[in-house]
């Protein structure tokens, strides 16, 4: 177990290749992990078919699962994120606590059967990303901020990524069970209970299918 740092776990180095990050457990941490591949600080890092699994972050201050790229000489591809549980109960007030997962700036990344409890903003936000399969996952809890912010928000950067058999549940105030922006992404499988808006399309050519609340 991991307690109360600034990063549970940090991953900065110049080549993170075929590790396996599983069985953490990491609590009261700003990030309970942190991928990260800044602009100006280090180039030409190369992220690649590395797993994270299996851990448990708890009440991050911040995010709990934060792989975030905008270095352009930077590769984060083939990334798989699998397993994992992030619960911010306890730290959902905190003004900082931005969402329980953030990806930015991925190629081709793997983001299967997650669990997201209890985030004061968005349950994931994915940022300027390619080709990202975000399947099977659940959200129980989000917007506790009351700003309508949705449960999964993908930005005008996001091209060809999936949300596919996402289970997700609000409030009644809270955003949509999704949000879409960007260019050939799909939602398709979306079962959401208690917000009025399952999903909110401002993408172009989003492909959405078999989208109920129940």
């Amino acid at each position: 177990s991991i307690n109360s740092c600034f990063d549970g776990i940090f991953v900065g180095d110049m080549e993170f290749n075929g590790h396996n990050i599983t069985g953490n457990i990491t609590q009261n941490c700003t990030r309970g992990i942190r991928v990260y591949g800044l602009a100006g600080d280090w180039t030409n890092q190369i992220m690649s078919s590395s797993v994270i699994s299996s851990n448990v972050f708890i009440d991050s201050d911040i995010v709990g699962i934060y792989v975030f790229r905008n270095e352009p000489t930077d590769v984060f591809v083939s990334i798989c994120i699998t397993g994992n549980t992030v619960d911010n109960n306890n730290s959902r007030t905190n003004s900082a606590n931005t969402c329980g997962i953030q990806l930015t700036g991925l190629t081709g990344c793997i983001v299967n059967d997650n669990t997201i409890r209890n985030t004061r903003t968005y349950g994931v936000i994915m940022e300027s990303c390619v080709g990202v399969q975000f399947n099977h996952n659940t959200i129980n809890g989000y917007d506790y901020s009351n700003t309508q912010r949705p449960g999964v928000y993908l930005d005008a950067n996001c091209v060809g990524c999936s949300v596919r058999g996402l289970t997700s549940f609000g409030t009644s105030t809270a955003g949509s069970a999704v949000a879409v922006n960007g260019t050939n992404n799909t939602v398709i499988g979306l079962r959401w209970r208690n917000p009025v808006t399952g999903v909110a399309d401002s993408g172009t050519q989003t492909k959405a299918s078999d989208n109920f609340s129940f």
